[in-house]
């Protein structure tokens, strides 16, 4: 009777962790990120990113109640990314450990992996090269940048803005 019970506890848990996506699909292609120790604390591993974004990537979907308590360490949870992923800010998270947060990993969201594949290597598609032979861009920027400095940022790089939305 022990033996079914050891059983059938090893195939559910097997079921269950087998699977548990936790491959991130970003512009920049397939990113699959591996857990980190629990006790790490959360502003150690936001100091590691130079521009104060990352993706966090929480060991199961976080509950209202757990984003509050992302929040009030000094997160800010920005734009969802399946599976259990957010692109997150903050420029004063706390020294909470990040298993008291739900957290399975942090990774520094860099210029690698916000770009699309073809547009760092200089493959753009027909539709985007004009006739001067400049390419069309369309930059999606996070909810939490102002569109003032954005925009001051472009002019320095030279970069024409022909449109921009109201958001």
């Amino acid at each position: 009777l022990l033996t079914k019970s050891v059983f059938f506890y090893l195939l559910f848990f097997s079921i269950t962790t087998i699977g548990k996506n936790t491959d991130l699909m970003l512009k920049s292609g397939k990113l699959s990120p591996v857990a980190i120790e629990s006790s790490i604390h959360l502003n150690t591993l936001f100091n590691e990113s130079s521009d104060h974004y990352v993706i966090i990537q929480f060991n199961e979907t976080p509950t209202n109640e757990e984003k509050e308590k992302v929040k009030i360490n000094g997160v800010q949870l920005l734009e969802y990314i399946p599976h259990q992923a957010f692109i997150a800010y903050s420029s004063n998270p706390s020294e909470i450990e990040i298993s008291k947060l739900n957290i399975r990993t942090i990774i520094p969201y860099t210029v690698e992996l916000k770009s699309e594949v073809e547009l760092k290597q200089g493959i753009f598609p027909h539709w985007t090269i004009q006739e001067n032979q400049h390419v069309d861009l369309l930059v999606d920027k996070h909810l939490n940048v102002d569109n003032a400095i954005l925009e001051s940022k472009f002019n320095l790089l030279g970069i024409e803005i022909l449109s921009k939305s109201s958001n």
